[in-house]
């Protein structure tokens, strides 16, 4: 498709952290949507992972996405295009208005967007009507009176997982008696509050700094780390 032609082939761009975002992506979760600081418990350069970020943004490989709790996701452009296309065909009210904002999409950088350049980008008249239409499916989500977030469809629930994990995960290591557990046991506890495997959970928990891990003679302990 056009759109495609307009996004780079991944291949062309050796990067540890694009492929660090397409291992999490691949892994992870179904929804292939990676949260930054997961990269930062593959990769520990932080400045390094934050200036990739941002080439691989500005070159279309990826796009991010402020989401609840002052997170940042990130998607593989081509997953995001993959996730919009479902919404067109489990959407046929907004089809068309789904369609133009997905022809638009590499003319549309950064994580928000003004309205009145959304509705000049996707060619539309009718701005009210454009506008509800790509809020319903779930494509932007209004940040003030004349700005607009890009969203990712349907991620409400991984936002819920991503919360309970984290309490999930923390009750159970505290309730030990040394309130640390073994790293390769914690990796095979059944979550019962999340749809994500734990290592979701680990990645994102270690990437806030919110776990504590220690290498020993018996493996790796981790412990919730001090507030």
């Amino acid at each position: 498709s056009k759109v495609e032609d307009d996004i780079l082939e991944l291949d062309e761009v050796p990067s540890d952290t694009l492929v660090a975002i397409q291992v999490l992506g691949r892994e992870l979760n179904p929804k292939r949507v990676v949260l930054r600081h997961q990269i930062y418990s593959l990769l520990h350069d932080k400045t390094e992972v934050d200036k990739e970020i941002s080439r691989l943004e500005s070159e279309h490989f990826i796009r991010l996405f402020q989401i609840p709790n002052d997170c940042t996701a990130v998607m593989l452009t081509k997953d995001y295009i993959h996730t919009i296309r479902g919404v067109i065909s489990r959407n046929p009210k907004h089809a068309e208005i789904t369609k133009r904002f997905l022809k638009a999409l590499p003319v549309m950088k950064g994580m928000s967007i003004s309205a009145m350049k959304l509705c000049k980008v996707i060619k539309s008249l009718d701005h009210d009507k454009a506008l509800s239409g790509l809020m319903q499916v779930g494509v932007i989500i209004r940040k003030d009176a004349q700005t607009f977030h890009f969203s990712i469809p349907d991620v409400g629930p991984l936002i819920i997982d991503i919360r309970n994990g984290r309490k999930e995960i923390k009750r159970l290591i505290n309730r030990r008696r040394y309130k640390e557990i073994l790293l390769k046991e914690l990796e095979n506890v059944k979550l019962r509050k999340t749809r994500m495997p734990p290592s979701y959970h680990i990645r994102d928990m270690h990437g806030l700094s919110m776990l504590e891990f220690t290498n020993t003679s018996v493996g790796t302990l981790v412990r919730v780390s001090e507030p």
